[in-house]
């Protein structure tokens, strides 16, 4: 009896032993899956993570690259317009300095209304600081034409050049410094893009 109660002991030992090493089993391998699954879930986060953050890099890079090259356009750009501006004011000081001769503005004046027909009514309006010493000038050089109708009128619209008006008609032509900087301008200007051209 003492042999059978303690193989009885040992068996329970035994059987109780196989069950608690079975239950571990079942608590290693349940928890293996669960590591695994932890693990396959943590990789699929930073999978979908890396991806988010790769797209989200690839976004800013692409917003920065064009935010650049709008920033280049609008320094292109500035620059271009600043060029012109100093290219446009040299031109108007060059030709006001053209026009500041008096001896040449009163030969242009004398060879525009050479082209006039004959017993026109004109008007030649000069700025009113130069008019005292160019209608001297003129008043020489044109002679009998100031008679036949021609007339020199002090104008406070100009800076440097003239206007020419036919009275019968109202018509002006500007010879004004402005208006021949404008002009010029405007002739040179497509000439100008091409040489300032950077993209």
């Amino acid at each position: 009896m003492q042999f059978e109660v303690k193989d009885l002991i040992n068996k329970i030992k035994k059987d109780g032993l196989e069950e608690a090493e079975r239950a571990s089993n079942d608590i290693i391998l349940k928890a293996k899956r669960e590591a695994e699954e932890i693990v396959a879930r943590a990789e699929e986060a930073a999978r979908v993570l890396k991806a988010k953050s790769e797209k989200e890099a690839n976004d800013y890079k692409c917003h920065a690259l064009e935010a650049s090259r709008q920033a280049i356009r609008d320094l292109i750009i500035g620059v271009e317009k600043n060029l012109k501006s100093l290219f446009e004011n040299a031109l108007k000081d060059n030709v006001t300095e053209v026009l500041s001769d008096n001896n040449f503005l009163a030969e242009l004046i004398i060879k525009i209304t050479d082209s006039w027909a004959k017993g026109e009514k004109l008007v030649i309006q000069l700025n009113e600081s130069d008019f005292s010493s160019l209608e001297q000038i003129l008043r020489l050089k044109l002679g009998n034409k100031l008679k036949e109708g021609m007339e020199l009128r002090p104008f406070r619209g100009i800076s440097k050049g003239f206007k020419i008006q036919k009275k019968n008609i109202g018509l002006h032509y500007d010879f004004s410094a402005e208006t021949i900087a404008d002009i010029l301008f405007d002739y040179l200007n497509p000439r100008f893009k091409e040489v300032i051209k950077v993209v």
